[in-house]
């Protein structure tokens, strides 16, 4: 449906953060395990499902990228299906939520939030000592009405490096005490796991695309050759003429791998990983190219290209 204003000299350029929260948690947490995993480009998804069923990292990850193993299929599927419980679990959520959450047993789930701890244990290390203790000792007292009874809950807070506040409130939870069931009012870890690494991600990319937004004013718009359209998650979704789209591909791509740079500089931050970005290009929002320095001159590239505009034709034409 959206295509290039350029027609076809047009592209829709999608410039986004690799696994960006995971990086964010590194850059955090600074562990040691987690960060090598990533300047080392390791696969995350084959990295856990080789810790939870106790082979080599590479044995499984040639069996999952080899189409040619007899055991790929079945690899390919088990990678697919521990993904939803690292999502979850890099959500905040406990074992007995994963096992809701994804169909697996809490027994499963649970061996995966063990192995998970073994892997990267500065980040649950990071978690407790910097976030939980950090809202649980900084806490205000509240009520509020309920019914016709009052209740009295405790908010606390961790602020981040560069001044944003996250603010937490305790919820009632039912526990056994002595054999009775007892109501106590309990932060929930789900929320202090989420909230400090999604937000600080938000504010990272919002930040960068300021910075590109300032670039494309320096520039004129290349001569109103390159256009932004908007950024979605961790995503900058431009317009750009082929007669421009190496420069604007390659300063996009910059602007965003200075994140590390310009937050330390900038907004007082203590980063230090890369933060690795990809680029992507069609003539569609659906169509998608690798791009890369000269990409247009490539044969075959242009070929995709020539069959990816036969296909919009055509469906233009049916529709």
């Amino acid at each position: 449906m959206f295509t290039s204003r350029f027609g076809k000299d047009g592209f829709i350029v999608e410039a986004d953060y690799s696994a960006l929260e995971v990086v964010t948690l590194a850059a955090f947490s600074k562990d040691k395990a987690l960060v090598k995993a990533l300047m080392d480009n390791i696969d995350m998804h084959c990295l856990r499902l080789a810790a939870n069923i106790n082979e080599p990292y590479e044995e499984v990850l040639r069996k999952c990228k080899d189409e040619s193993h007899p055991d790929h299929a079945r690899y390919d599927q088990m990678r697919t299906d521990i993904k939803p419980r690292a999502f979850a679990y890099q959500y905040g959520a406990t074992a007995h939520g994963i096992a809701f959450a994804t169909g697996c047993t809490v027994e499963e789930a649970q061996a995966f939030i063990d192995a998970e701890k073994a892997l990267f244990p500065d980040v649950e290390a990071w978690y407790e000592e910097e976030i939980f203790k950090t809202v649980e000792s900084n806490t205000e007292a509240h009520r509020e009405q309920i019914g016709e009874f009052w209740r009295v809950y405790r908010t606390g807070t961790w602020q981040s490096q560069g001044g944003t506040t996250y603010e937490f409130r305790q919820y009632p939870k039912m526990i056994w005490d002595g054999g009775k069931r007892t109501e106590i009012m309990q932060f929930k870890p789900t929320q202090m796991r989420n909230y400090p690494i999604q937000g600080e991600s938000g504010f990272f990319v919002q930040g960068m695309c300021g910075v590109i937004a300032r670039w494309f004013v320096s520039q004129d718009f290349f001569g109103g050759k390159a256009v932004i359209i908007n950024q979605v998650h961790d995503a900058v979704y431009l317009d750009v003429h082929k007669d421009v789209l190496d420069t604007v591909c390659a300063g996009v791509k910059a602007i965003l791998e200075s994140l590390p740079q310009h937050f330390n500089r900038v907004h007082g931050y203590d980063l230090q990983v890369p933060f690795p970005a990809a680029v992507e290009f069609g003539p569609t929002m659906l169509h998608k190219n690798h791009w890369e320095p000269g990409v247009l001159g490539n044969p075959e590239v242009q070929a995709r290209l020539e069959k990816q505009w036969a296909d919009i034709d055509k469906y233009k034409e049916a529709t």
